[in-house]
C-alpha cells in the first residue's frame, strides 16, 4: 500500500459469498480489514469496518473485491475507479441500456472486428445497422471499433492501481499517448464512406422512432468522437433508410444488422425482474415480423452492379434465445408463404427467391443480473 500525503490510503472492500459457511458479508469484510491493517501495522479507521458495496471509489482508495464460492475465497484487486465498461461518452441513455462491453462483444462475436491498422481495409461486413439504437451503445462501440479507437481512449487521467505501490503513472502516460497516436480519424472515415454522385454516403447507419433515443445517441457519439461516421435518422424499423431503399447502390453489399430489441425482464411494464411472459411474447411479436420482414428487403435488393442481392447477418440480444428463434422463423414462414401466393410484394422487392435464416448462439453472459444471449442469423438465399 502507498502512502498518499503521509496517509495511508482507505480501503474499500466489496464482498459477494455463494454456497459457503460464510455467508455474513459484513463479518468477512470487517475479518479482511483486520487482517490487512494488523498484518501492516495500520491504524483500523472505524468507517471502513462496514460494509458498502461501492461503485466508484476515491483516489486515495484501495478497492479490494472479494468472491467467496463453496468456501473457496478470492481476493482481487480493483485496477480502476470505476468499472471498464463506462467508456466515458455514455452520459445520456434510453429505455434498458446496453452495456458498452457488452455491444463490444457482441459486435466482435459477429465478425465486426476492431480496425486497429486504418490500412488494412479488407473486412467481413462493409457496412453496420442498428435499427433500434437506443442511446446508441452498440452502433457507437461499432464506429469506434471500425475508426480503430482504443475503448480506454477517454481514461487518460486515471492511471491503474491509483494510490497504490503498483502504480505507474508516467508509463500508463506513455502507453495511452501511444496508442492515441496512431489515431488517424480522417483516415479511418476514407474508408468507412465512399464518394457518390450524390454525396457522401456512411457505411454505419442507425435509427429509431423515438426523438430522444435519437439525440442521446447523437450526443453520446459526438463524446465518444465517432459522430461524423454515422448516419442518424428518427424513422421506424420499416422506414430505416438502409431497408426502404430499393434498387439502389447507395447500401454496403455486406451488412451487418445487430440490434438490442425489448424482451421482457429489461423493459417489462410491470416493472418486475421476471423472464418474457407469453403476454409479453405475443406484444413483442410485430416488431421481429417487421424487422425479418425489412430483412427480406434489404438482402433481396438490386445492387445495381448485378442480381446477387445483398449478405446479411442478423444478431439480436435476448433473455430467451428460443423466443427469438421461434418468432423469426414464424416470421420468415410467414414472409414465404406471401411469396409463394403473390411472387411479389406490396414493396416492390423481387421475391422471386426466398431465405433461409440459420440461427446460431455465438455469446453468452450476464446483464444487470440476468442470463442473456447473442443469436446470430446468417440470412442466405435459397435458390
Amino acid at each position: 500500500l502507498a502512502r498518499v500525503g503521509g496517509e495511508s490510503p482507505r480501503i474499500g472492500i466489496r464482498v459477494v459469498s455463494s454456497k459457503s459457511k460464510l455467508f455474513h458479508t459484513a463479518a468477512i469484510t470487517e475479518r479482511i480489514h483486520l487482517g490487512i491493517r494488523e498484518s501492516l501495522g495500520l491504524p483500523l479507521n472505524d468507517d471502513e469496518v462496514a460494509y458498502e458495496k461501492r461503485e466508484t471509489r476515491t483516489a486515495n482508495e484501495l478497492l479490494l473485491d472479494v468472491h467467496i464460492l463453496k468456501d473457496h475465497v478470492k481476493i482481487f484487486i480493483n485496477a480502476f475507479p470505476t468499472p471498464l465498461h463506462q467508456r466515458g461518452y455514455r452520459l445520456q441513455t434510453a429505455k434498458a441500456p446496453l452495456r458498452e462491453d457488452l455491444a463490444y462483444a457482441m459486435l466482435f462475436a459477429s465478425g465486426w472486428t476492431p480496425t486497429w491498422t486504418v490500412t488494412d481495409s479488407k473486412r467481413q461486413w462493409q457496412g453496420l445497422m442498428d435499427p433500434l439504437c437506443g442511446s446508441g451503445t452498440i452502433i457507437i462501440e461499432g464506429a469506434a471499433m471500425a475508426l480503430g479507437l482504443p475503448p480506454g481512449r477517454l481514461r487518460r487521467n486515471i492511471s491503474p492501481f491509483q494510490g497504490t505501490f503498483l502504480e505507474d503513472r508516467s508509463k500508463w502516460t506513455q502507453l495511452h499517448s501511444e496508442a492515441t497516436s496512431r489515431i488517424n480519424t480522417n483516415a479511418a472515415l476514407q474508408c468507412l464512406q465512399s464518394q457518390r454522385g450524390d454525396g457522401i454516403v456512411c457505411s454505419i447507419s442507425a435509427s429509431d422512432r423515438d426523438g430522444g433515443a435519437v439525440e442521446a445517441t447523437r450526443a453520446n457519439a459526438k463524446r465518444a468522437g465517432v459522430l461524423k461516421s454515422l448516419k442518424l435518422e428518427q424513422v421506424a424499423v420499416s422506414n430505416q433508410p438502409w431497408f426502404a431503399r430499393l434498387n439502389q447502390v447507395d447500401v454496403p453489399q455486406t451488412v451487418l444488422v445487430a440490434c438490442n430489441p425489448p424482451f421482457g425482464r429489461r423493459v417489462s411494464r410491470e416493472g418486475s425482474n421476471h423472464s418474457t411472459t407469453k403476454k409479453e411474447k405475443n406484444h413483442l411479436l410485430p416488431l421481429y415480423q417487421r424487422l425479418v420482414d425489412c430483412i427480406h428487403r434489404l438482402v433481396q435488393q438490386n445492387n445495381g452492379k448485378d442480381n446477387r442481392g445483398r449478405d446479411v447477418r442478423l444478431v439480436i440480444l435476448t433473455d430467451d434465445p428460443r423466443f427469438v428463434r421461434s418468432v423469426v422463423e414464424s416470421a420468415n414462414t410467414s414472409v414465404r408463404k406471401t411469396v409463394n401466393d403473390s411472387g411479389s410484394s406490396s414493396n416492390n422487392v423481387n421475391r422471386t427467391t426466398v431465405l433461409d435464416f440459420r440461427p446460431k448462439i455465438i455469446l453468452k453472459t450476464s446483464h444487470g443480473g440476468i442470463n442473456v444471449a447473442v443469436v446470430s442469423f446468417d440470412v442466405n438465399r435459397e435458390h
